[in-house]
C-alpha cells in the first residue's frame, strides 16, 4: 500500500506560503491513489530547559513510531524532508520502518546543510544539520531532490548514491480555479516575504522598471513611481491575483548578483515562486547562476539575468513575437505544474 505522511501543527491555525508545497504535494499523490497518514503535533514554542528538550526530541520520535506502527512490508511511505516537527532521533524513524521492510521516500523541501552550513553559527544548528539532516538523507531508500544540482551536492558531500535520488525538476503548484493572466501589465511581478536579508535587495531595485509587489512584511515608506506594493495574499488564491509580463525570482541584498546564504541558496534549490509565476501564466527573469535557470531556458519560458542592472535593456531586447513563443510555452508548462506531473512522475520513478 502507498502512504504520504500529512504533518499537522494542531495549534497553529496559519496556513502559511510555507506550507503550501507540502499540502500541494499531499493533494497531488493522494489523486494517485495514495493514502494520507495525519501527524498531529502541538510545536513547542516557548523557551526550554536543554533537558525538556531532549525529552521533547524522544517523545517527537516516539509519536511517529506510534503513528506509523501498522505499516507492513512492502508498504511504500513518502515524508515530506525536513520534518515539520523536528528531531534529531529522525533517522531511527526511518531505520525502524526499514526494518519492517518499509519503502521510504524523502521528498526534499529544504536542507540547511547547502543553506546554511557554511553560516552555521551554534552548537545546536551544527548537531542539528549532521543528526536530524545528515544521518536522515543516508537512511530513506529514495529522495526526490529539486535538480541536479543539488543531487550532485548531496551525493558529493555526503557520499550517498545518485542512484538513490529522482530530481523533480520543479515544483508542483495547485491553484483554486481556472487562472487567467492576460498581462496586460508591463510590470515585473516580485512576490514573497520581504522580511530580513533574504528580499533586502527590493529596497534597491532599478528605476527604469516598474514592479508589482505582492507579499508580507514590505515598508511601504519604499514605495514610489516605480513600485507598486500590492498587498499579500492567501498561497492558494495568489496565482489568480498576480498581475504583469514577468515574475523575478532573485534573492540576497544585492541587485548585481544573488548573495548571502539566500542567494546562494539558488545556485541549488528550486524556489518555489517560480512555480507560482508559471502557473500564474508568467514568464520568468531569473538569476542566470540558478539551478532552475535550467528549467527555465530548456522550456523557453523565461529569461536569464546576471545583474538587476541591466533588466530594462535585456527586456527590451525580447521583441513581441519571442514574448508570444515564451507565452506559449509558459502556459504549456503551466498545465502540467497544476495538474501535479512533476511530483508524480517522480514518484512513478521511484516505485518503478
Amino acid at each position: 500500500m502507498n502512504w504520504i505522511v500529512n504533518e499537522i501543527d494542531i495549534d497553529d491555525i496559519q496556513f502559511s506560503a510555507r506550507d503550501k508545497p507540502r499540502c500541494d504535494i499531499n493533494h497531488f499523490l493522494v489523486d494517485e491513489g495514495f493514502s494520507s497518514i495525519d501527524i498531529k503535533f502541538v510545536e513547542d514554542r516557548e523557551k526550554a530547559s536543554i533537558f525538556k528538550k531532549a525529552f521533547n526530541h524522544f517523545l517527537v520520535k516516539n509519536n511517529w513510531l506510534n503513528v506509523l506502527k501498522h505499516l507492513k512490508k512492502d508498504d511504500n511511505i513518502v515524508i515530506q524532508f525536513p520534518v515539520k516537527n523536528h528531531t534529531f532521533l529522525f533517522s531511527s524513524v526511518i531505520n525502524n520502518l526499514k526494518s519492517k521492510g518499509v519503502n521510504v521516500i524523502g521528498v526534499i523541501h529544504d536542507l540547511e546543510i547547502i543553506r546554511n552550513s557554511k553560516h552555521a553559527d551554534n552548537f545546536v544548528q551544527k548537531i542539528r544539520i549532521e543528526f536530524e539532516e545528515i544521518k536522515s538523507l543516508k537512511e530513506f531508500d529514495k529522495l526526490i531532490v529539486h535538480n541536479e544540482k543539488m543531487k550532485n551536492f548531496i551525493s558529493e558531500r555526503l557520499d550517498i548514491d545518485a542512484n538513490r535520488m529522482i530530481s523533480l525538476d520543479i515544483f508542483d503548484y495547485l491553484v483554486d480555479g481556472d487562472n487567467k493572466n492576460t498581462n496586460v501589465d508591463d510590470s515585473v511581478v516580485i512576490a514573497g516575504n520581504f522580511k530580513g536579508i533574504k528580499a533586502s535587495y527590493i529596497y534597491n531595485l532599478p528605476k527604469n522598471v516598474n514592479f508589482n509587489l505582492y507579499g508580507i512584511n514590505f515598508d511601504e515608506n519604499y514605495q514610489s513611481n516605480n513600485i507598486n506594493y500590492c498587498g499579500s495574499f492567501h498561497p492558494d488564491k495568489i496565482a489568480n491575483t498576480l498581475k504583469g509580463k514577468y515574475g523575478l525570482v532573485w534573492d540576497g541584498n544585492s541587485t548585481s548578483t544573488c548573495s548571502g546564504s539566500h542567494g546562494e541558496y539558488l545556485r541549488y534549490n528550486n524556489p518555489h515562486k517560480t512555480s507560482l509565476y508559471l502557473a500564474s501564466g508568467l514568464p520568468v527573469i531569473i538569476w542566470d547562476n540558478a539551478a532552475i535557470a535550467k528549467f527555465i531556458i530548456d522550456n523557453n519560458c523565461g529569461i536569464c539575468i546576471d545583474n538587476l542592472d541591466n533588466l530594462s535593456s535585456v527586456i527590451a531586447k525580447v521583441d513581441d513575437n519571442k514574448y508570444q513563443e515564451m507565452l506559449d510555452n509558459v502556459n504549456r508548462v503551466s498545465k502540467l505544474i497544476k495538474s501535479g506531473h512533476y511530483i508524480k512522475k517522480a514518484i512513478k520513478k521511484c516505485l518503478g
